[in-house]
């Protein structure tokens, strides 16, 4: 892809990729707030280590995603509109099945399907910025997950007190990033600081969430699933300030 072509497609790539991760993101808060408390419950350290393998498998296969095939999708969705709706389909089925589903397997299969939705619409995004810059901005994302997963540890009731806030203003900044791209065709660089603060809170509360809640299989993947989008954003979010500079 030209560079012409990729600065006249990025913002439209990464808006609507942007809006939809947010709006994953508040259709899982949403399921979060009703998360099950089924039997079949499991050790706390099992629970974790499944919700970090399943977070960490979603990263992994986007990373394969980007890396071994991001010139292949790059070249076979030359259709913006035919990229859009292959992504927002896997995106929203995905995100059903994950929700649905009281099967932990057929969750994790959901899950899956959303990670390749995320994962197509990544190496779109990605291939637009230099390798220097998409590596800072996974290192920084690195950084400030483990971070925020330390602080949702320390203070889990801090974070639980402001999952309501965070809500609110994501909602705030969904509706904003929608009206300036109808209006002004626009995505101001304050919009994507203001997303990643949101979305690094996110972190924490999902994390503290997710220890509060009843330590089943059916609930990691569904915080593992919460945690994945919030990473998701706080990248995209960090990516675009880094390219910006």
């Amino acid at each position: 892809m030209d560079q012409n072509n990729g600065q006249t497609a990025k913002p439209l790539y990464e808006q609507v990729m942007q809006n939809t991760g947010a709006a994953a993101q508040a259709a899982t808060q949403t399921a979060a707030q009703t998360v099950m408390s089924e039997t079949g419950t499991i050790s706390r350290r099992a629970y974790n280590l499944i919700i970090g393998f399943i977070v960490l498998w979603g990263v992994g296969l986007d990373t394969a995603i980007c890396m071994f095939f991001g010139d292949k999708i790059t070249a076979a969705f030359q259709n913006t509109w035919t990229y859009l709706l292959i992504y927002l389909g896997m995106v929203i089925v995905g995100c059903i099945i994950v929700h649905a589903s009281k099967n932990p397997v057929i969750s994790f299969i959901g899950y899956n399907i959303l990670v390749v939705g995320f994962g197509i619409a990544l190496a779109m995004i990605v291939s637009m910025y230099m390798p220097a810059i998409v590596l800072e901005a996974f290192l920084v994302t690195t950084i400030v997950t483990a971070l925020m997963l330390l602080l949702g540890t320390l203070w889990q009731d801090m974070f639980l007190k402001i999952g309501r806030v965070l809500f609110v203003a994501l909602i705030g900044v969904i509706i904003t990033e929608v009206i300036m791209l109808l209006i002004t065709g626009t995505y101001p660089s304050w919009i994507s600081v203001v997303s990643a603060i949101i979305f690094s809170g996110f972190i924490g509360y999902d994390w503290a969430k997710a220890q509060e809640s009843t330590p089943t299989a059916k609930n990691a993947v569904m915080f593992a699933t919460s945690l994945y989008v919030d990473i998701i954003n706080l990248f995209l979010d960090i990516l675009r300030i880094v390219g910006d500079d």
